[in-house]
This record gives C-alpha cells, sequence and structure tokens, in this order.
C-alpha cells in the first residue's frame, strides 16, 4: 500500500511546526514533525492501516500519536492510505 498525504494534512504539519519553533526551536520543532510522519508512516502496511480507532467520520480512522498531543486521522481508499489531518487533541480530561 502506498501512503498519500493530503494538502491538508502536510498544512496540519506546517502548522505544527510553526507553533513548536517558538516554544522549543527549529531543531526539536522539526525533530517533533519527524517523530510524527515517523509513527504514522507504518500505516502504509497492510495489517498497521487497521489500527488506530474509529473516527465520528464514516470510513475515518484515528491514530494516536506518542508523545505529543495529535492524531492522525486516515482512511484506506483501494491499495493506499491516505493521511487526512493531523489534529491537536485535548487531553486535559
Amino acid at each position: 500500500m502506498s501512503l498519500q498525504w493530503t494538502h491538508k494534512a502536510a498544512a496540519d504539519l506546517d502548522a505544527i511546526y510553526d507553533h513548536y519553533v517558538v516554544l522549543i526551536g527549529p531543531e526539536k520543532a522539526l525533530r517533533a514533525i519527524q517523530d510524527i510522519v515517523e509513527q504514522v508512516s507504518p500505516l502504509a502496511n497492510l495489517e498497521q492501516s487497521s489500527s488506530g480507532g474509529p473516527s465520528e467520520v464514516p470510513g475515518v480512522r484515528e491514530l494516536p500519536v506518542e508523545r505529543w498531543p495529535y492524531q492522525a486521522a486516515f482512511r484506506v481508499k483501494g491499495r493506499s492510505v491516505q493521511i487526512l489531518r493531523i489534529d491537536r487533541v485535548d487531553n486535559s480530561g
């Protein structure tokens, strides 16, 4: 399977970088983006594409990102996994 990032998901990564670059500097902000991408990339494997939990949107699943307050919204379409968004998750309770 192939992994496809939508324009919105790519824009989400840019916004996450912009948020963290001010807080933790460019090197650590880039590492945050790399960490998110590394955690999402295994979804390209058939076994991993059923990971995560269902979302409120039919046909869309959500994969929590460890160590960061985000989740990846994705769907399997044919022989590809589309990363739709990288959304911030409020874990405050």
